[in-house]
């Protein structure tokens, strides 16, 4: 999945940062289209993971990247919350697994064939696999 991050505005940013302390791991903060997301890079999660884990409480989840590019998203959950949160997780990427498909068929101009055109395939596929 690719994330598509860009300032929308530097100044609020930079104020947030300056609100919040946070320039004290890694001053990179961003503006998504999900709000303000702090980056971390892997050698700071591994060389600060206290201060990391202090802040994660008020940042609610970080972007790990590794050379500039994110690789993973660190989440705050408790034990309370850890099978919502789970379970939020795995919706969103079923949902964008499905957006994903659906854009594709619609690119490759599948998405207007009837359901004759569907169960011929199908039966296609199936008898490839028999053979």
């Amino acid at each position: 999945m690719i994330l598509n991050l860009f300032i929308k505005n530097a100044e609020q940013a930079n104020k947030f940062q300056t609100d919040t302390k946070a320039d004290t791991i890694h001053p990179n903060l961003w503006t998504t289209e999900s709000g303000i997301m702090k980056f971390i890079n892997i050698t700071d999660l591994q060389t600060k993971s206290f201060r990391i884990r202090k802040e994660l409480a008020d940042q609610q989840d970080m972007v790990i990247t590794d050379n500039g590019q994110p690789i993973a998203i660190l989440s705050s959950v408790t034990e309370d919350n850890l099978e919502q949160v789970l379970s939020s997780f795995r919706q969103a990427r079923a949902m964008q697994a499905v957006n994903t498909i659906q854009y594709e068929s619609m690119r490759k101009g599948t998405d207007n064939i009837s359901m004759d055109e569907i169960e011929d395939e199908i039966k296609d596929a199936r008898s490839k696999q028999k053979t």
